[in-house]
């Protein structure tokens, strides 16, 4: 299965986003009429961003990022309608991300165009809903994979066990929550998740959200200022807290003194050195905030509720593996072996964290030159940038029960630049014995990865 920017353009953008559940009515619209009213008054309006954020890209990279963002933000409105009013900083954010340094050896990130790339990923692997294509292991395609998960399998207890406490009524044996059910909750999770599993990077972001929007969480995220003790108070009794019990409910209860320890130290941790935990948190205020103008008469409520809130464990989950790894990288033995992804337990985070990593191609790297016809005086008065991208394709191919992931870039230099890079990271999130993802369930033996040039 290839994935490419040209196979999004053509094939891709013409498929929906996932539209399964009702849209939410809403108590009272005088919050939003203040917003919209505080909005329409702000020097930074959308368009006058837009038109900012034209002159200083290239028209190819503005059109893409354009189009990327506009299905982005007509989707969210299902979500969090709140998102519309805060997307001029978000975009300014994502600009500045783009150009400015982020390391030595990726100068420059984008996210707005990342985001959408990453749920064409997820959508292409889950067969754009439909059981019978996307991804096939062995006999059965990825989504039916997923969805037999979340309906029965036992250790996704505690998902079944967690909508029960939002609905009594839940049987996975009544028509409302068959089969069926389970394939829409799964495709719907997995494309809020992609589209919004970097909205916590970078940390400037989230002091954007925290003046835009009031509530419970974002009285406290600000900077670095939620410690972990708040955290784990935001996340109690929701799906955030799992993973640092290994996604055990028992050993959850149990209150154990070396099991707080642990998890309170790992969430520390995803605080103050992930986007990962700060994005969930921030979606889980941004939805509240929806939530709490929302009637309670939706039928679906206790489903959109389940969707919401896992897609939030997988924004906080794809970020990860570098706790997962601590010190341990150099030993090939992890530090927090605890936080391994099981696809059994939870195939969402599993699917957004493997789309992340296949989604390298058209993330550009902004290059800065001065224009030397234009010196004056000796000093070059302008600079010209472009937003070329190294990498043009990527690849997952499962060919009997051999799985390998492989990236094509533009360039022998390319190539040769990100090569070693490649193979660490695939290695460090798919290795079978240590990586941060478990796919034993897939029968699959995963080969090293491929790094090669294809223009």
């Amino acid at each position: 299965m290839d994935f490419s920017y040209m196979d999004y353009a053509t094939v891709a953008k013409k498929k929906e986003y996932p539209n399964f559940f009702e849209s939410p009515i809403f108590k009272d619209r005088s919050e939003f009429e203040t917003l919209l009213r505080d909005y329409r008054n702000s020097k930074l309006q959308l368009d006058k961003l837009l038109a900012i954020l034209k002159e200083r890209t290239t028209s190819n990279y503005f059109d893409k990022v354009y189009k990327a963002t506009m299905m982005a933000d007509s989707y969210s409105e299902k979500v969090f309608p709140l998102y519309k009013y805060i997307l001029p900083d978000a975009m300014i954010d994502d600009w500045l991300s783009t150009v400015d340094p982020h390391n030595i050896e990726h100068p420059a990130r984008d996210h707005s165009l990342h985001q959408t790339l990453t749920a064409y990923i997820v959508g292409k692997m889950l067969g754009y809903g439909d059981v019978s294509e996307g991804l096939m292991i062995g006999d059965k395609s990825l989504l039916k994979r997923c969805a037999e998960i979340l309906h029965d399998n036992t250790k996704a207890d505690y998902l079944r066990a967690y909508i029960k406490k939002i609905d009594k009524k839940f049987d996975v044996k009544s028509k409302d929550y068959d089969m069926d059910w389970a394939v829409k909750v799964v495709y719907e999770t997995a494309i809020i998740a992609a589209l919004f599993h970097d909205m916590g990077y970078p940390w400037q972001f989230i002091n954007k959200l925290t003046s835009k929007i009031k509530g419970d969480i974002f009285d406290k995220v600000n900077g670095l200022s939620l410690d972990a003790k708040g955290a784990v108070k935001e996340m109690t009794g929701r799906l955030l807290l799992f993973p640092f019990y290994g996604y055990d409910a028992a050993k959850m209860k149990a209150h154990k003194k070396d099991d707080k320890r642990i998890a309170m130290q790992l969430i520390e941790k995803g605080l103050m050195e992930s986007h990962g935990m700060p994005g969930a948190l921030s979606f889980m205020s941004l939805n509240k905030r929806v939530d709490d103008l929302t009637e309670d008469n939706r039928r679906d409520r206790a489903t959109f509720k389940l969707i919401l809130d896992w897609a939030a464990l997988a924004i906080m989950m794809h970020d990860m593996p570098k706790h997962y790894w601590g010190n341990g990288k150099e030993s090939k033995k992890p530090e927090n072996p605890i936080l391994r992804l099981d696809f059994e337990k939870d195939p969402i985070s599993c699917i957004i964290s493997i789309a992340d990593i296949l989604e390298e191609f058209n993330r550009p790297c902004s290059m800065f030159k001065h224009i030397n016809e234009d010196k004056k005086n000796g000093v070059d008065e302008h600079v010209r940038v472009n937003y070329d991208y190294a990498c043009g394709s990527s690849e997952l191919e499962i060919n009997g029960k051999e799985l390998t992931v492989r990236y094509c870039y533009e360039s022998e230099e390319e190539k040769s630049h990100n090569e070693k890079h490649r193979k660490n990271e695939v290695f460090e999130y798919l290795d079978e014995k240590v990586g941060y993802i478990d796919l034993s369930s897939w029968g699959v033996e995963v080969k090293p990865c491929e790094v090669e040039v294809k223009k």
